[in-house]
């Protein structure tokens, strides 16, 4: 199954086949999945200067619904940056808003005894009637508003209206599709009017994003809690739809050049990131991918092709139903006994799946898988591509100790296949099942 019939490497190696530039040298470290993300680096260099190296921005008045704070993480899952502390927004209110791309007025019917709360912002629509405003009513009609007595303060010719339900299931499809309007429009009017090389896509956030073009910040803080721990299931799909929804933004735009930063990510999330956008999503012409390796950032061009992988395809387990659920068992720069031990020990435990075949990728030579070049990651997530492509009916089992950079390259192969369950690495240095990707 592997590429191992070729006898000598690629004749390039990485320094000369890896695409682009060390974006950010001695400022990030060297990390795997069940490590935690580096912190933000004090100062990223642009190299290139862009346009505009800041996301989208979305002033959310303050308040303390749910729904309200379900709105603000369905925002900063597409990209737009809103206050994180709704509390700190009070202050400085005009000068954050002329700094915003957009404003939401989102109002409770326990919040008309007091619109005096947002009395700044009510101001600021009226005289900046050139930027978007959204006026969100929770369980509350707008006949309802309009006949209050502050009702005479709303600059209703300057607002969209969207009424939320106060039913929980309703409520909470209206607050996801309340978020994507927002944050197309939004992202639209920031970028339509403005020619662009680039357009970044960051699934870990950093100031001064590097790179030319404009910035996309995917910010999933509000689900990962302690930083190491899977996401639970139900996160994932909010993750998933996000990125479907930026996918939907950039081809309104016209994006035709794609740059992946993976950095400070689960390998499910570069996983799901690869596979929304795969090789078929015809729009995207020109994709990099940012490999981030002892302290040096280099661009790896999805275009490349390679032969040689480095690895030798070896099956345990012979093979008793042709239907029935297969590992693939990776592991990059770590002992190949180190990791199979891992393996094993979750494989051995109750909650291991019922697997026909185990697939370990184990070195053509030495003890150790190593990528050594952009041709050479191609070829290993080509070999990826020709395992996930058996015809089973079951499901292929994910185990990886990688680069995210090279997770987001699976996932870029995944298309017409059986569904991938991916696996993280929990703090105690076990597995534990995450997300099933379908592509």
């Amino acid at each position: 199954m592997s590429d191992s019939s070729n006898s000598s490497k690629d004749s390039n190696q990485a320094d000369n086949n890896t695409v682009g530039r060390d974006l950010t040298q001695n400022t990030i470290q060297n990390h795997y999945y069940h490590n935690p993300p580096p912190s933000p680096p004090e100062s990223a260099p642009d190299t290139h200067p862009s346009e505009s190296i800041h996301p989208p921005q979305v002033w959310i008045s303050p308040g303390e619904s749910p729904s309200r704070e379900a709105l603000a993480t369905e925002l900063r899952l597409r990209g737009i940056f809103v206050e994180r502390d709704s509390l700190l927004s009070t202050d400085h209110v005009v000068e954050q808003l002329n700094q915003a791309d957009g404003c939401v007025i989102y109002l409770t019917p326990t919040m008309l005894s007091g619109l005096n709360t947002i009395a700044d912002e009510l101001d600021w629509v009226k005289q900046n009637s050139t930027k978007v405003c959204w006026l969100i009513l929770e369980n509350l009609s707008r006949e309802r508003l309009h006949d209050h007595p502050l009702g005479k303060y709303i600059p209703w010719k300057h607002v969209q209206i969207i009424e939320i339900s106060r039913d929980p299931v309703e409520q909470h499809t209206m607050i996801i599709q309340c978020a994507t309007r927002i944050a197309n429009h939004v992202t639209t009017l920031r970028y339509k009017h403005h020619t662009k090389d680039w357009f970044d896509l960051l699934l870990h956030s950093y100031p001064s994003p590097p790179g030319s073009g404009a910035h996309l910040i995917l910010d999933w803080s509000d689900y990962f809690g302690i930083h190491g721990q899977p996401l639970q299931h139900q996160y994932w799909a909010h993750a998933e739809r996000a990125l479907h929804d930026v996918k939907t933004t950039l081809s309104t735009i016209g994006i035709t050049r794609l740059s992946i930063i993976p950095n400070g990510i689960h390998l499910t999330g570069a996983v799901l990131c690869g596979a929304v956008f795969s090789n078929t999503v015809r729009f995207i012409r020109d994709c990099r991918v940012a490999n981030i390796f002892e302290n040096k950032t280099t661009w790896w061009d999805t275009g490349v092709v390679g032969k040689w992988t480095g690895i030798r395809v070896h099956p345990m387990y012979a093979p008793h139903d042709e239907d029935s659920d297969i590992s693939l068992e990776w592991g990059f720069y770590q002992p190949v006994n180190t990791i199979n031990k891992r393996n094993q020990k979750f494989l051995n435990s109750s909650f291991a799946p019922s697997l026909s075949q185990r697939l370990q990728m184990l070195p053509e030579e030495g003890d150790k898988v190593i990528i050594e070049s952009e041709r050479n990651a191609m070829a290993i997530a080509a070999l990826f591509r020709q395992l996930v492509q058996q015809p089973i009916d079951g499901t292929f089992h994910l185990f990886g100790a990688m680069p995210a950079a090279l997770a987001v390259l699976f996932g870029r192969q995944l298309n017409a296949c059986p569904p991938v369950q991916c696996y993280e690495f929990g703090q105690a240095d076990d597995n534990k099942q995450s997300y099933v990707v379908c592509a």
